[in-house]
């Protein structure tokens, strides 16, 4: 009965492999159908809960700024200033007022400014918890496709020897052994005996790592799910403070603009009122609306280079489609290098550092990590600064003291790209402008964490930051 026995040991061990294995696949996907179930309600209601709260946070914040004086302050007339040149008590009064305007101006500015760096640091933080939690997904998803694909691979091992011994098991081997009346021919039964029972110790043994594979893969599918949903709930948290940051960078800058379009006027209402020369107030008048005229013929002429450099951006587009490469990189301020496709290099400039690791610097506001999200191009100050590709303003204005002025672009299909420390006054897009590929975007500056005139450059795809030389080159652009 012996050999009998482990006969039936082999069939039974045969049978549990491919049971047991099948009976683990079903229940590890009635278990991921449960989990899933579970987790997408549980998933909705985070959501929720996560964007009512996390907007209402942001909300008020934003009611906060929005709750500052109007941009337009109640500035004095020149007929104001004329009627206070007529007595010197009059003209103190005057003076001491415009001087107050000016500093007040001068703080809403900067509390503006201050407003978002303090939504676009709350969203930095989001978007590092987002990408650690991205991290921790991928790495579990990973984990549990290799205890699947070792579960399977032991099973397989246990099929195989549970088939191999049934096949060379033969007849019942313990009754041969009692009729077999030739010592060396028992003594090789015994043998084979022997080694039929190690083969079915060690198929139990595969069995038995199979099933502890699959329990792994199970539990870390599980886990996975987990860190998938608080992967996506760190999305939206980190999508919300980014939409604050951006309001708040807008309301910056039009403040901005504001103050220096009504600061002018200020500055030459004080100047006509120390004017013991005069006591009328006409050439001063006269004054503000002649720079002002002198601004807009200026800013017409900037806009006008930047559509040249854009033409010619174009001309050497399409002289150089379908080419297969970029051109090497220039210096100064022409047109871009042209890649091919719809993307194209961010500046003409030289490159100067890469992603990754590197040795911290120090500059106008502390010092970096030693981690570099991007790609440096140097150039000189007010060059121009290009799309890399058509899409839709994010973000412009000031974000903080790491990036000074920054632009970001989405380009769809998750991807997104920045452009930082752009010049002051450099920023020429607004929050929700459509760009196409090659405009100019922004002037080269040294604003934020900066030792000189650069772009610092930066790819996102969903999310996550990325080594933007190899994410250009499969776009058919050389960074270098």
């Amino acid at each position: 009965m012996g050999a009998v026995a482990s006969v039936d040991t082999v069939n039974d061990v045969t049978n549990k492999t491919k049971s047991g294995v099948a009976a683990s696949v079903a229940k590890r996907g009635n278990m991921a159908h449960t989990v899933h179930t579970t987790s997408t309600r549980r998933r909705a209601l985070r959501r929720g809960l996560t964007v009512a709260l996390v907007g209402s946070l942001f909300a008020a914040g934003l009611n906060a700024t929005a709750a500052q004086p109007a941009y337009a302050l109640d500035l004095p007339t020149w007929s104001d200033v004329q009627a206070a040149k007529k007595n010197e008590a009059a003209t103190a009064a005057k003076v001491t007022e415009i001087e107050g305007l000016i500093v007040r101006l001068q703080d809403e500015v900067e509390a503006t400014k201050v407003e978002a760096e303090r939504t676009f640091n709350i969203y930095v933080e989001a978007q590092q918890k987002f990408q650690e939690a991205d991290v921790r997904f991928t790495t579990l998803t990973d984990e549990a496709a290799a205890s699947k694909k070792k579960a399977e691979d032991a099973a397989d091992q246990a099929a195989s020897v549970a088939s191999q011994m049934y096949r060379t098991s033969g007849t019942d081997q313990t009754l041969e052994l009692f009729l077999d009346q030739d010592a060396a021919a028992a003594d090789g039964l015994l043998s084979r005996l022997s080694m039929m029972t190690r083969a079915t110790e060690r198929n139990t043994a595969l069995y038995e790592d199979a099933q502890v594979a699959t329990n792994n893969a199970a539990s870390l599918g599980e886990q996975a799910q987990v860190a998938k949903d608080e992967r996506e709930r760190l999305s939206q948290e980190a999508e919300t403070a980014m939409q604050a940051a951006a309001a708040a960078a807008q309301a910056s800058q039009e403040k901005l603009a504001a103050q220096e379009a009504q600061q002018v006027t200020l500055n030459a209402q004080l100047d006509a009122l120390k004017d013991k020369t005069t006591e009328t107030v006409k050439g001063y008048e006269e004054r503000v609306r002649i720079e002002a005229e002198q601004r807009r013929k200026a800013e017409a002429a900037a806009a006008a280079k930047r559509a040249a450099e854009e033409a010619a951006w174009r001309a050497s587009q399409g002289s150089s489609a379908g080419s297969g490469a970029a051109a090497s990189p220039g210096g100064g301020g022409g047109a871009p290098v042209v890649g091919t496709g719809v993307w194209y290099r961010p500046s003409n400039g030289r490159y100067t550092s890469g992603y990754g690791y590197r040795n911290s610097l120090c500059a106008n506001y502390g010092c970096s990590g030693s981690f570099h999200t991007g790609s440096d191009i140097a150039n000189s100050c007010g060059s121009s600064i290009f799309a890399a590709a058509a899409g839709v303003v994010t973000y412009a204005g000031w974000a903080n003291g790491g990036y000074g002025n920054m632009v970001e672009i989405s380009h769809g299909g998750g991807i997104k790209t920045r452009y930082g420390h752009i010049m002051n006054g450099g920023v020429y897009v607004s929050l929700g402008q459509s760009v196409a590929a090659g405009q100019v975007v922004a002037g080269t500056g040294t604003t934020g964490m900066s030792t000189g005139c650069h772009v610092h450059f930066e790819t996102y795809v969903n999310g996550s930051h990325t080594n933007p030389v190899p994410f250009m080159a499969a776009r058919g652009v050389n960074l270098y």
